[in-house]
């Protein structure tokens, strides 16, 4: 396997042979299948065609897309080898704080620890086919995993939040020039929000505590995020090394 050229065999999930450059499009629609793969897979456990939770089929499809077309950005906030798998762990580890079944959790963290123990050893990120693919496993694990409990499903959702607050934040304030401490912190702000709510709203038995977690949560460590990032930013130059004062 020769990562510098990006080729690699891939599976269902992973959906090309042919892994780099990927351009805006490609990305998003290998998250489309990606998303379709983990619905696909999950759809009798958690019973995805009753018409009450048609909700989370779209979006689980949409969450694979936006993660797929904000990787880039993902990825230059956080450039080291095996970040991209914490982000990912942070995600499981709230889907395994809100589901009923979590059996295949533990295998799912396994591979990603995996994943990330290649990235270290070769000092390189892998392809973006190999890390949207994972995240279409990890969403997998979510839908599998709440067995039809749409409060469940909400919390195996926003689980992804960690992935997605940094590029968010990154375009309203200055947290592309951050220390890479502070780009650390805003994740971290992420990943403790999706575990509150994933251990609040999301383990009740109807969808509305869930929801209300995912508005007070998400909101609160929105502001705090965004805070970091123009403070954090805020008086550095363009060009400053990421990690490096």
């Amino acid at each position: 396997m020769d990562l510098r050229r990006g080729r690699v065999g891939t599976g269902l999930m992973f959906g090309s042979t042919h892994l780099a450059p990927f351009g805006m499009v490609r990305r998003t629609a290998l998250g489309a299948v990606a998303g379709a793969a983990a619905v696909g897979a999950s759809w009798a456990a958690s019973d995805l065609g009753g018409r009450p939770r048609w909700w989370a089929v779209a979006g689980a499809i949409g969450l694979a897309m936006v993660l797929a077309g904000s990787f880039p950005a993902a990825r230059r906030l956080g450039p080291q080898p095996g970040w991209v798998g914490l982000t990912q762990l942070a995600w499981l580890a709230s889907v395994y704080g809100c589901v009923p079944e979590t059996d295949h959790v533990v295998a799912v963290g396994l591979l990603i620890a995996g994943v990330a123990a290649v990235e270290l050893v070769a000092q390189e990120q892998l392809p973006v086919a190999w890390q949207v693919g994972i995240f279409g496993v990890v969403l997998w694990a979510g839908l599998y995993g709440a067995t039809a409990r749409q409060s469940a499903l909400v919390g195996a959702l926003f689980g992804a939040w960690p992935v997605l607050i940094g590029p968010l934040v990154a375009r309203f304030t200055h947290l592309g020039r951050a220390h890479q401490l502070v780009r650390w912190a805003v994740t971290g702000v992420g990943a403790a929000a999706a575990l509150i709510v994933a251990r609040t709203g999301a383990l009740q038995p109807t969808i509305g505590p869930a929801l209300r977690a995912v508005a007070i949560y998400g909101s609160v460590s929105l502001a705090i995020a965004a805070v970091l990032g123009w403070a954090g930013g805020r008086g550095r130059p363009v060009n400053a090394t990421p990690g490096h004062p």
